[in-house]
């Protein structure tokens, strides 16, 4: 899906990693691309947001006080950072392996050595290599389906986030997904961070769902 994604969904996509960052978040959420689209700006997503007073400030406000209140977990180390302080340097590890082997291999690598029976016996089931767990997969599915044939545009992200609003973020995720969750800290069940993000806000994600699809001159039935 991410060799659709539209430059603009890739630059919110990069900045939602950022935001994740920022919160020292071990995982990339819907409540961080969110984020990632405001704080690109430049798009229809954006600007419809804004249109509804949602901007990166106010956004950025919200993500903190819910976790204050501790309805998203507070900063955690990342592998990055724990075996920075034993003096490994992930990076560096990642892009010599890349640099010898090519990238998709040592991709190919991470995946079949987190799937090892041996592997997951006690533990979750991921190597540091394999990066942070990525939870806001099935809003990436609903916006593909959005975006139908076309490059998936950052409207189609959002999207794709407010039809996720609804649903627990466990449902639709693998097994070795949903035992992430005690790792990083997430309610059995959680809903995923961009729903209390707008609720925050005093948006409702149906609404502007609806007001969305009428925006772009779609069928939101569709």
């Amino acid at each position: 899906m991410f060799e659709r994604m539209s430059p603009a969904a890739m630059a919110a996509f990069d900045l939602a990693q950022r935001e994740a960052d920022r919160l020292g978040h071990g995982y990339l959420g819907t409540e961080h691309l969110l984020a990632g689209l405001i704080a690109h700006g430049d798009n229809a997503a954006a600007a419809f947001l804004a249109g509804h007073g949602l901007d990166l400030a106010g956004a950025r406000t919200a993500l903190d006080r819910l976790v204050t209140q501790g309805r998203l977990p507070g900063p955690r180390p990342a592998d990055a950072q724990t075996l920075s302080a034993l003096g490994i340097d992930l990076a560096a590890i990642r892009e010599s392996a890349e640099a010898r082997f090519g990238p998709v291999a040592v991709d190919d690598a991470t995946c079949r050595v987190a799937r090892r029976h041996w592997w997951q016996r006690g533990r979750v089931g991921r190597t540091p290599l394999s990066g942070r767990p990525f939870l806001a997969k099935r809003a990436m599915e609903r916006a593909v389906e959005a975006a139908g044939g076309r490059m998936i545009a950052p409207e189609h992200l959002l999207i794709g986030l407010l039809d996720d609003c609804a649903a627990p973020v466990r449902e639709g995720l693998s097994r070795r997904s949903r035992r992430e969750f005690g790792r990083l800290g997430l309610a059995e069940d959680a809903r995923g961070g961009a729903g209390p993000l707008l609720a925050a806000a005093d948006l409702d994600p149906v609404a502007l769902h609806t007001a969305l699809h009428a925006s772009l001159g779609d069928d939101p039935s569709g």
